[in-house]
């Protein structure tokens, strides 16, 4: 009797392991294309006896089902220690950015004297939620779900290529419409959500979207040589139709200099050829009916004309920078000093209402409709106008702002250390300098919009895992490929 529970149990295990394998690859290429529609297809949620609306994108529902399998995998396989090599996979910087959010968020308000008014729970859970999935879970899932399938990594390639395509497209239509829609709606699938859970596209939400898609699209194109020219046919031309949607000034920054970055690590012909493209593209981009160069350029002035009155003011995020900047100069001249260590905390509006200014009757039609949070920008007709650094910086302080550097500090360098340590015969080599890439524009686009929103959040750590995996080949003395196992 107990040979034959034995039997069915070892039949039972062997069964769900071909189960699960066989899920892997198709989750994975379900990942991909939930990742850059999040913010376009998803759940919304209204809050009961408010006109606050949450909305569960693609990527949040198929994330953590997916995390259930990569570690169900791993416990099957190799039991608990497969689970915990699963997991240290993930940087430390986002760990060490998912507790600072717990801190400053939760506790530090609740036992700090005189800390002013709390944070909803809720809005601090959904802030704890991002900074899991697009620090930590992003990463580990599709480094798990790749492993070292070729197959795995083609399918993720061309499951990405075809959701950046239909982005494209979107995209298009919405900026050739003979509607009358303005430069800042021209958004594609990004942007968000009113209170009625409509979606608003907005230029700033696509903009650092194609501050990782375009150099990262680019560098794949001018990194893969001695193949089948239609590869990079169509990677170049997903990169060149990406860099004429650019229409906010933190896009561009971030699709210059990804691009030129990535193109440097493939060597100097490809970052002259690199150079040259990006002028070209440029050019048409301003020849083109919205003037992509002056228009991205004027997003980020720090004067705007009222539409109403022709008034001349100080654009909305020069005045959200002026808050931000309040939080650390009240924290450094001795005020407030834990403020300047760990920020107003995630979700904090009603602490960061006080340093905020007020929009006028120059920007809304109604006083008061500012005290909404989310109003702030959509009122003032600069929607996404956050930014990543100062934003993170009031946020959770100067330990957050350096929890940030950190974790893209380690993304780069795991890119870098791919390419240094695959040959330059691996036909998947050009994705560490694509992920590098990547990083760079992400990184620069920061400056003036912010890459950790939804539909693009989640990108930055799948592009670093695709690249992570090659790790374990290194190169011999004499060039040649020498494969190696390590458990990570």
């Amino acid at each position: 009797m107990g040979a034959e529970f034995n039997v069915a149990a070892s039949k039972g295990w062997t069964t769900m392991k071909a189960l699960l394998e066989k899920a892997r690859v198709p989750a994975l290429m379900i990942l991909a294309a939930a990742a850059p529609l999040g913010a376009w297809l998803g759940v919304p949620l209204k809050q009961a006896g408010t006109k606050t609306v949450t909305f569960i994108g693609a990527f949040e529902l198929v994330i953590w089902p997916a995390l259930v399998l990569v570690l169900a995998t791993r416990l099957i396989q190799d039991g608990p220690a497969g689970v915990f090599r699963a997991l240290r996979r993930a940087p430390a910087a986002g760990w060490w950015l998912l507790a600072l959010a717990a801190w400053s968020g939760l506790a530090w308000p609740r036992i700090a004297a005189g800390g002013g008014q709390n944070a909803s729970f809720l809005a601090v859970a959904k802030e704890l939620v991002q900074m899991a999935e697009y620090g930590l879970v992003a990463f580990v899932v599709t480094a798990e779900l790749i492993r070292e399938d070729e197959r795995a990594r083609r399918s993720l390639l061309a499951v990405l290529g075809a959701a950046f395509g239909l982005a494209l497209a979107v995209g298009a239509v919405q900026y050739f419409s003979l509607s009358g829609r303005t430069a800042f709606q021209v958004g594609s699938v990004f942007g968000g959500h009113d209170g009625d859970g409509a979606f608003l596209p907005n230029s700033n939400a696509l903009g650092a979207f194609l501050a990782i898609m375009v150099p990262f699209a680019a560098t794949l194109a001018l990194g893969r040589s001695g193949c089948c020219c239609w590869w990079n046919a169509v990677w170049g031309l997903l990169a060149a139709g990406g860099a004429l949607l650019v229409l906010s000034g933190g896009g561009l920054l971030g699709v210059v200099c990804g691009a030129l970055a990535g193109a440097a690590v493939l060597g100097r012909r490809r970052l002259a050829l690199a150079f040259l493209a990006l002028i070209a593209v440029l050019a048409i981009g301003q020849a083109l009916p919205r003037r992509n160069l002056s228009t991205a350029v004027t997003s980020v002035s720090p004067v705007r004309v009222n539409p109403r009155n022709g008034e001349k003011v100080l654009a909305v995020r020069y005045l959200r920078y002026a808050s931000e900047l309040t939080v650390l100069a009240k924290g450094l001249s001795g005020k407030n000093w834990p403020e300047l260590f760990f920020g107003l905390g995630p979700g904090g509006y009603a602490r960061e209402k006080i340093y905020r200014p007020v929009l006028d009757d120059r920007f809304v039609e109604a006083a008061g409709q500012t005290d909404a949070p989310e109003n702030f920008d959509v009122l003032a007709n600069e929607p996404n106008s956050f930014d990543l650094w100062l934003g993170q910086a009031a946020q959770l302080g100067i330990l957050g702002l350096a929890g940030f550097l950190w974790l893209f500090a380690w993304w780069a360098g795991a890119a870098l250390r791919s390419w240094k340590r695959t040959t330059a015969e691996d036909p998947m080599r050009p994705l560490a300098a694509a992920a590098f890439a990547a990083v760079v524009g992400a990184a620069a686009a920061g400056a003036f919009g912010s890459p950790w929103i939804q539909g693009v959040g989640p990108l930055l750590g799948m592009a670093v895992a695709m690249a992570f995996v090659p790790l374990g080949r290194r190169k011999t003395e004499d060039g040649a490929a020498e494969v190696k196992v390590i458990h990570v």
